[in-house]
């Protein structure tokens, strides 16, 4: 989240342009991740060889009074569509410059299924399963009885001692912060009952956020299977590094106990910390970095950073 702060910062500052053309670096050619992550986000996981040279940000409305303005994405002189053919249009520069970023640093082969921040802004923008704001709290919710966090493990006291240790503070600062009640769930399938008091809490929580943002959230959720560790992140009581390892408690634990198979456990763990990443940086671009239109401005900046509180969102 400080990093899409910090991105939005150079932008207003003019350090990046909206026309900037980007190229791949020789630091940047790295292999891409071989881990395939089969996802409700609406793009082809089929990779596709590498058609176009340069990617710019370029605007296509102008901000004005009551409009924000509206960018999108050449390649080459070609406008990147969405998977409907719909023209890839959002209203926040800082978004299309991450998805730009996205397309410029592939390589030969355009490996669309690690491409986390255009599938996001793709499914906002096409909506292909007709979503609302509602229907995603729900889904989040529903998921909420599944959480890492809630279910111990009685076979192995060191593991248990561990999951007292790490996740129980956690646990009680999730309770706390947003005074709901949550069950610990030991050595049992059926899932814990959520009291209907506190998920009432919950959705008008998440129901304050924009409709963009709120599929970052949950995509980043899903990452970490736990919305609890999500919203520590989201709150600051956490940092990314801490809710990645906290999620992974499990299997870190099983991993020391019988090896790491570093073919398979190193890209899970990069695939998480991806998916992840870009969940919470959609979010963040799409709740602390709004633009709007301002009148009265320096010559050299039309447009201004406004960071609004969650009770303004749209």
């Amino acid at each position: 989240m400080a990093n899409s702060t910090g991105l939005v910062r150079s932008i207003l500052k003019g350090t990046l342009s909206t026309t900037k053309r980007f190229r791949i670096s020789p630091l940047d050619r790295r292999f891409p991740l071989a881990a395939q992550y089969i996802s409700k986000r609406f793009y082809s996981p089929e990779p596709v060889r590498r058609f176009y040279g340069d990617v710019t940000v370029v605007p296509i409305q102008t901000a004005s009074r009551g409009s924000p303005g509206t960018w999108g994405v050449n390649l080459d002189k070609r406008a990147l569509r969405t998977p409907s053919k719909k023209l890839f249009e959002v209203d926040n520069e800082a978004v299309a410059l991450a998805v730009a970023n996205e397309w410029a640093v592939q390589r030969d082969i355009v490996m669309l299924n690690t491409m986390h921040m255009t599938a996001l802004a793709n499914t906002a923008i096409d909506n292909p399963f007709n979503k609302t704001k509602f229907s995603i709290c729900n889904e989040m919710l529903s998921f909420l009885p599944l959480d890492t966090i809630l279910y111990r493990s009685e076979e192995n006291e060191r593991l248990w001692e561990l999951q007292r240790e790490l996740w129980d503070p956690n646990l009680q600062w999730f309770q706390k912060a947003f005074q709901v009640k949550l069950p610990i769930v030991a050595g049992a399938i059926t899932p814990p009952h959520i009291p209907d008091e506190s998920l009432a809490v919950l959705r008008k929580e998440l129901m304050s956020y924009r409709f963009d943002a709120l599929l970052g959230l949950q995509f980043a959720a899903e990452a970490l299977k736990s919305l609890i560790l999500t919203m520590g992140v989201l709150k600051m009581h956490l940092s990314t590094e801490q809710g990645l390892r906290l999620s992974r408690l499990e299997l870190d634990f099983q991993t020391q106990h019988w090896g790491n198979v570093e073919w398979s456990h190193d890209l899970e763990n990069y695939d998480t910390m991806s998916r992840f990443s870009c969940g919470m940086m959609f979010f963040s671009l799409n709740t602390f970095a709004p633009f709007r239109y301002i009148e009265k401005v320096d010559p050299e900046t039309t447009l201004a950073f406004e960071k609004k509180s969650t009770s303004h969102h749209k």
